[in-house]
């Protein structure tokens, strides 16, 4: 069962109906996100030096980078669904793409770090685990609301025995793209998204405390979990497919590829300064 508002999930719980639907949880969740990851991110900030990085501007770049975020992903979007209509997904309340999110994301706060001479690396490492919970937890409005992002028709054969049939497989009933899912359903896969994220942000949390004298070392792991989750999650995902040197991959695959490549760099270099 989805609940694209607010209102759906009172009605559900309460049994009350305000008779208005005027605040999607996906929103909610994203703003959430935002607020959560802010907050823990500043603390962390506050425990360390960095060179003209205080609390108030380390807050507005984040915002900046927020705002380029949201516009980044609508567009890749767009561009990747472009064949649906250009009109159509633009104004759509679904339809963002994570990677394009990153990309605008990353260079709208790169450009904010360099105004101030901010090394943008040590900044990064800081953001890295919070991003990562940021994203943890705008999939969670995408699995609440039923946007869309939602997995191919399940395999009922290949289940385990043990996983309950909820964790398999779900038919987004309600859901606020309006579509119907016939039984026996599509993968949750914004579900497995967000498990994925709130393991790698521990993985990032012990990275930061154990590696801090690597510069860049917990954000190129960011990019590293970032790139293997997405590029597994879109085996079962259900978006379009190009021809890559003989294998199906789907555009966030590519990217994925790409991500990885620059993270294994990062690794690499930061791992070599530390030494």
């Amino acid at each position: 069962m989805s609940y694209p508002y607010l209102e759906s999930v009172l009605l559900d719980l309460t049994g009350i109906d305000t008779g208005t639907q005027f605040i999607p949880m996906f929103g909610l969740l994203v703003i959430s996100a935002l607020l959560i990851s802010l907050h823990f991110g500043k603390k962390k900030l506050a425990e360390l030096n960095i060179k003209d990085l205080d609390g108030e501007y380390f807050e507005t770049t984040i915002f900046y980078a927020f705002v380029g975020g949201l516009i980044g992903a609508k567009l890749l979007h767009v561009f990747e669904f472009r064949e649906y209509g250009i009109a159509d997904q633009l104004f759509s309340r679904g339809g963002f793409s994570i990677y394009g999110g990153l990309i605008l994301g990353f260079i709208t706060a790169i450009f904010m770090l360099k105004r101030k001479k901010i090394a943008i690396l040590s900044a990064t490492d800081i953001a890295a685990p919070y991003i990562m919970l940021a994203y943890g937890i705008g999939r969670i409005g995408c699995q609440i609301s039923g946007d869309g992002d939602w997995g191919q028709k399940v395999n009922m054969a290949a289940k385990p025995g043990w996983l309950p049939d909820w964790f398999w497989t779900q038919t987004y009933d309600n859901n606020v793209a309006g579509q119907f899912i016939p039984a026996p359903g599509v993968y949750p896969t914004p579900m497995y998204e967000t498990l994925l994220a709130f393991v790698s942000f521990f993985i990032l949390r012990a990275c930061f405390k154990f590696k801090a004298s690597a510069v860049g070392f917990t954000f190129a792991m960011y990019l590293i979990l970032s790139a293997v989750n997405r590029f597994m999650v879109e085996f079962i995902r259900i978006n379009p497919r190009y021809d890559v040197l003989g294998f199906e991959l789907s555009q966030s695959q590519i990217i994925s590829l790409v991500v990885l490549s620059v993270g294994l760099f990062f690794l690499g270099k930061s791992l070599k300064q530390s030494k």
